[in-house]
């Protein structure tokens, strides 16, 4: 779609987590980052919220939850995200509080590869609702801690003591409206309360 409304606008996508993310857009390397809500030294605009979410297989005895509470994970065995993934943090975090050590099986780097292990029942995922799965083998349900949802808003971030040039600025505006009329696990959120809207700084 945009590419054939700005045939001129040549977007390159640059893949990366967490704080090297972040460490790009400070240093100039990127225009804009999808990065969670809450780096004061960006402004930016709002996306859609992302949760943690469990992943198991499709027999496993959690399969018909619409949500797990986090107590439940206790003794089970994880796959997750390596620290410094923003979901893993929070995740992390979300245990502190809850008081519970689960062990952790395997830490990655791929989605994919937390995914298929899950499938095949060596644990359960740990992951953030934005990644996409097998619906058939899989089932993903949010994590709650005490009823409330773990998680963040995400964002389209900017430097502002950096220049932005229109065609940047028609991109996020595009993207901004296309992604919070589709984004990736709406049907999976859709189940877990919400996480509270921010209000981003007036750019």
């Amino acid at each position: 779609g945009h590419r054939r409304r700005h045939p001129g606008v040549e977007i390159r996508i640059v893949e990366d987590g967490g704080t090297s993310l972040v460490s790009r857009l400070e240093r100039g390397d990127v225009h804009l980052a999808y990065i969670p809500v809450g780096d004061d030294r960006f402004v930016g605009r709002l996306l859609y919220p992302v949760h943690v979410i469990a992943v198991v297989p499709a027999d496993s005895e959690f399969s018909q939850n619409r949500t797990l509470e986090i107590g439940n994970l206790a003794g089970q065995k994880l796959l997750a995200l390596n620290r410094g993934f923003g979901s893993r943090n929070w995740f992390d975090t979300a245990c502190e509080a809850a008081n519970i050590t689960p062990p952790v099986l395997l830490e990655s780097a791929s989605h994919n590869a937390i995914l298929n292990l899950a499938a095949a029942g060596y644990g359960i995922g740990i992951l953030p609702s934005a990644v996409s799965f097998p619906r058939k083998s899989i089932r993903a349900m949010p994590l709650l801690h005490r009823g409330i949802s773990i998680g963040k808003w995400t964002m389209l971030a900017w430097d502002p003591r950096r220049f932005i040039p229109p065609y940047v600025e028609r991109f996020a505006d595009e993207l901004v409206a296309y992604a919070q009329d589709h984004f990736p696990g709406r049907d999976i959120v859709g189940r877990a309360p919400a996480i509270r809207r921010p209000k981003l700084p007036e750019l």
